[in-house]
């Protein structure tokens, strides 16, 4: 009976991660963005329905607080976003021609 074993060696797309890293990174970036949103519009409607519930008012800091923590959110996702946008232009992270490699990297790669 053969059984038809595929090779150990992980599957590298263009920029040499693995596929395995890249879900990994995407997962972690999803959960991150969904904490980012959900805290500050949960947490700043809640700090003003207290309000509401001590002043004895209608929702109106309520929906205040909906408001700012839905601002408040919009700018932690697009700090996120940029950053990621940063990480992926640095010439240290993305070099595919090895020009900022180091010296001794550079001796190493030609004794062999």
């Amino acid at each position: 009976m053969d059984k038809n074993v595929t090779s150990a060696k992980p599957k590298l797309v263009k920029d040499g991660s693995t596929m395995q890293e890249i879900k990994l990174s995407l997962f972690t970036a999803a959960v991150s963005v969904t904490l980012r949103v959900t805290a500050p519009v949960m947490g700043l409607f809640l700090v003003g329905l207290g309000i509401d519930f001590l002043r004895q008012e209608t929702a109106f800091y309520a929906i205040v607080g909906a408001a700012v923590g839905l601002a408040v959110a919009a700018l932690l996702v697009y700090l996120q976003i940029k950053q990621l946008k940063t990480k992926g232009q640095d010439p240290l992270i993305n070099d595919p021609n090895g020009a900022l490699e180091s010296k001794s990297t550079k001796r190493l790669k030609e004794k062999k």
